[in-house]
């Protein structure tokens, strides 16, 4: 880079490459550093799905194997963009590079590009079955009452087996995905004997106080490194916007900065989705907390439930890049903003200086 300095497609290359390449070496330390916390993290994620899986209801089934379709599309979809700009940087280094400034080049792209889906697929991964369990949480909530809703006894029948064995995400109706029993999250409270509406009430607040205790550690956990990753992400997008503006003033191919800008966007966009995602879900659970039936039960103990209701129910939902922004569509959208009037701007100073 400092031999051509004066060179801006070869500068703009190497910028390109080390951008993204630098937040992936904060990801590998991350992760590597963390390992013990982020293993408890995905342990007490998946613990209840470990038991939830195995449930005789029908609509719970087919809210974990849409969550499994979504993360198969979602490791499709990254293992396609990932191999494109694989293919188009190895070309480039190739047909730019010498012995060994090739290999080095070559093993740098396959080690990020591989650290960069395992970092992804694993946040956005928690990210989802946490959605998971507060949409079976809401059921509970609303299947407090014992009259109106069994417990789930988890022997699933031939039928139900046979449905869920051939399930096909685009036959799926709405009517699927409405729990009608009330979920164990753990394998003491499959078998209750004297159940109650407290007792259910009780389960549903220590549950959802477990799920934002998982939001916290999940944003304490990365509270570096996604917003490193925010930021870089605008930065790196700016860059390639500019550098198509130059390909193309220079007669140039733009092919490269194209698909290595919707790459980052993209990403940017998976993490924006499921950040609204969880936040929606947080607020329907909040909903769900409203249609208890604690009206039918109005004494001392019930109303202290409930004040502990109302105050988990005041904690958003949400996931943070750091301390001063949250992943969301509101800020996906600003960040679409801010690269217009960026992209007018330079267009505006190219042809006062032409």
């Amino acid at each position: 880079i400092f031999q051509n300095l004066t060179n801006i497609e070869a500068v703009s290359d190497v910028v390109g490459l080390l951008a993204p390449l630098s937040v992936t070496m904060i990801k590998i330390i991350k992760l590597h550093t963390s390992q013990k916390r982020i293993h408890e993290l995905i342990e007490s994620i998946h613990k209840p799905i470990e038991l939830l899986k195995y449930s005789s209801e029908l609509e719970i089934l087919t809210t974990i194997r849409t969550a499994v379709f979504y993360q198969n599309f979602e490791l499709a979809l990254f293992a396609s963009v990932l191999s494109v700009v694989f293919s188009l940087v190895f070309f480039k280094s190739l047909k730019a590079s010498d012995g060994l400034a090739f290999f080095i080049q070559f093993w740098a792209i396959l080690i990020g590009c591989i650290w960069f889906a395992l970092f992804d697929l694993l946040v956005l991964g928690s990210i989802r079955w946490i959605n998971v369990q507060i949409e079976i949480l809401q059921s509970n909530y609303r299947n407090c009452e014992p009259a109106t809703a069994e417990r789930d006894n988890f022997f699933v029948t031939e039928d139900t087996y046979l449905q869920i064995e051939n399930y096909e995400y685009f036959k799926v109706t709405e009517g699927q995905y409405k729990i009608k029993v009330f979920a164990p999250f753990e394998s003491e409270e499959m078998n209750v004997i004297e159940d109650s509406f407290i007792l259910r009430l009780k389960t549903c607040l220590k549950h959802h106080q477990g799920i934002i205790n998982c939001i916290d550690k999940f944003n304490d956990t990365f509270s570096l490194t996604l917003p490193f990753q925010m930021l870089t992400s605008n930065a790196v997008m700016c860059f390639y916007l500019y550098q198509a503006s130059w390909a193309i003033k220079h007669n140039k191919s733009i092919i490269k900065c194209v698909i290595l800008f919707f790459s980052v966007i993209t990403e940017l966009f998976y993490y924006c989705i499921s950040g609204t995602l969880l936040t929606l879900q947080g607020e329907a659970l909040r909903d769900s907390q409203y249609n208890v039936p604690w009206h039918n039960y109005l004494n001392r103990e019930v109303g202290d439930l409930l004040i502990i209701a109302l105050i988990q129910s005041v904690k958003p939902l949400e996931i943070k890049a750091g301390y001063f922004s949250v992943f969301s569509v509101k800020t996906f959208l600003s960040v679409i903003f801010v690269l217009q009037k960026a992209s007018s701007f330079y267009a505006i100073l190219n042809t006062v200086m032409d």
